[in-house]
């Protein structure tokens, strides 16, 4: 898996590449457009499976992941594209989504399950999740949602 992000300080472009290797993840970093390409390794404090695509926004590249593989434990990955280094979000009990950045730079996040369903506002600024339950969608029971745009 590969993901693709720019660091708006030092005005870089990198590449985090997670390979799997004898049972183990292993992450790796290239820098773009800078001297002889070369991969840096790079620790991550657990190992995780990604679930989704990935979105960069300020710096960080964001993608959802789980520790188990299950929906239950669930959690957003974040990286550093400047700093490289991974952090975790762990407050999501249900299959989420990316939806979208809110004028205030808040990342949106989406259950697929319609019952509940619960939208994640991340602040990046503040580090805080607000959670927002949908009520009224039981007449709906056991369908997903697609709320790609």
């Amino acid at each position: 898996m590969s993901y693709f992000g720019y660091d708006p300080v030092e005005k870089q472009y990198k590449v985090l590449s997670v390979t799997r290797s004898d049972g183990f993840d292993e992450y790796q970093v290239l820098t773009l457009g800078i001297g002889e390409p070369s991969w840096r390794m790079i620790k991550s404090c657990r190992p995780h499976i990604h679930y989704s695509k990935h979105v960069c926004i300020n710096g960080v590249l964001y993608y959802i992941a789980s520790i188990t593989g299950f929906l239950e434990d669930l959690m957003v990955v974040c990286f550093d594209v400047k700093s490289e280094k991974l952090r975790f979000i762990e407050e999501s009990s249900a299959y989420l989504r990316f939806v979208g950045v809110t004028h205030t730079n808040e990342i949106v996040l989406a259950s697929s399950f319609i019952v509940p369903f619960d939208l994640f506002y991340y602040n990046m600024e503040k580090k805080t999740i607000i959670r927002l339950q949908i009520q009224g969608m039981e007449d709906f029971p056991h369908k997903l949602v697609d709320i790609s745009f």
